[in-house]
């Protein structure tokens, strides 16, 4: 993002100026000032959003009306991959256009360089009034992204408890902002959160693709799916496997597992055979993980509040369907989005760009309801481009 291109702002022609005008008559306050007309640009970032669930990319039973009509009216790219299967590197890479190995930032964890340059800092430098609406904290100025988000407005969705921001919210503060805003060229980066896990869509959307009962004691096929550790909030997990090395290691090596796996067996030490390939284990590795397990866990709140959703639910049917569900409701929340841009005479003067910052394992590879995995699902996402 270097050189003369980044001085480059697009002109609308008189012409279009004056079409512009005309269609304003019902909204003067949005109408803009004399002189070349500058594009407003909105980017959106549907987080854990795979391509493989709209309907513009193939899919033939998740219902996507508003993205498939931006599909149609713009441009569709097939193969877009995302440059991380994590959320804050994933959109740091969107907003910077540099590989993680450029900008540093590899986790949620880390911070970005207050040097990096970002879309909304350099649009805001041509002149342009530029915000962020996100709906996750770790996006927000408080996280990772605060050292290059200076100069731009961030509207940092409150996260009430365990429960995230939905995309009905995010748009209840985006769409005031936008009518204050509609008068002068803009940048916008609006985050929508679902359909991240846990996949908690509203009606009717949380019963658009089941009609089962979820808790059927004789259903089994929830059996075998592993929730890991990302699903439980455990406080200063890694900090503590950190400080036993002593134990920490022996473990991966005679497994010959990562930290993940090993984090994994303190929550299901009965899977510990399976390692083993199905041999019972020495009991001085089991007495060494349950030594693990006991200094990583005491003293710890052990809440399950990410997982909550699943408790009792034994058809795997149903998570699946709840993901599509958030999905066809994140559609949905844009499109409104776009009829607000229509309704405020701001749809032919203003570039949509759509992406994700990565996929989700919906149980390819052994992967449930998170994004852990460089693989297809995690790393495939929309991108989709509408200009005037």
């Amino acid at each position: 993002m270097t050189g003369p291109a980044m001085g480059w702002v697009p002109v609308i022609g008189r012409k279009s100026f004056l079409l512009i005008v005309l269609a304003l008559g019902c909204h003067p306050e949005c109408t803009p000032p004399p002189g070349p007309v500058r594009p407003n640009v909105v980017l959106v970032t549907v987080d854990t959003l795979r391509a493989d669930h709209l309907g513009c990319y193939g899919n033939p039973t998740v219902r996507t009306p508003s993205l498939d009509a931006l599909a149609r009216d713009g441009v569709l790219f097939e193969s877009c991959y995302a440059q991380s299967h994590i959320t804050l590197p994933s959109h740091l890479t969107i907003l910077s256009s540099l590989p993680l190995a450029d900008h540093g930032v590899l986790t949620n964890e880390d911070t970005a360089n207050a040097e990096t340059e970002v879309l909304p800092r350099l649009f805001a430098r041509a002149g342009y009034r530029a915000a962020a609406f996100v709906s996750a904290r770790h996006l927000g100025p408080r996280g990772g992204l605060g050292p290059v988000m200076t100069d731009v407005e961030v509207h940092e969705a409150p996260r009430r408890g365990s429960q995230p921001f939905a995309a009905g919210e995010t748009n209840r503060r985006l769409f005031p902002w936008l009518r204050g805003a509609c008068r002068d060229p803009f940048f916008v980066w609006v985050h929508y959160y679902d359909p991240h896990m846990p996949y908690t869509p509203p009606p009717p959307f949380d019963g658009a693709y089941y009609r089962g009962d979820p808790f059927d004691s004789h259903d089994t096929s929830m059996e075998g799916v592993v929730l890991n550790w990302y699903f439980h909030d455990l406080d200063g997990v890694r900090p503590r496997l950190a400080s036993r090395p002593d134990l920490v290691r022996p473990l991966k090596r005679e497994l010959g597992v990562n930290n993940r796996t090993v984090r994994e067996l303190l929550l299901h030490p009965d899977r510990l055979a399976a390692r083993l390939d199905g041999h019972e284990p020495d009991s001085r590795l089991r007495s060494r993980l349950h030594e693990l397990a006991a200094v990583v866990r005491r003293g710890l709140p052990y809440r399950r509040h990410l997982a909550d959703w699943l408790t009792g639910v034994r058809d795997l049917r149903f998570p699946l369907a709840q993901y599509a569900g958030e999905v066809s409701y994140v559609d949905q929340e844009i499109g409104r989005l776009r009829s607000e841009l229509e309704r405020l005479g701001l749809g032919e003067r203003t570039i949509l760009v759509l992406t994700a910052d990565h996929g989700e394992g919906l149980g390819e590879h052994g992967i449930y309801f998170n994004h852990y995995g460089l693989h297809e699902p995690m790393l495939r996402v929309p991108l989709i481009v509408w200009a005037p």
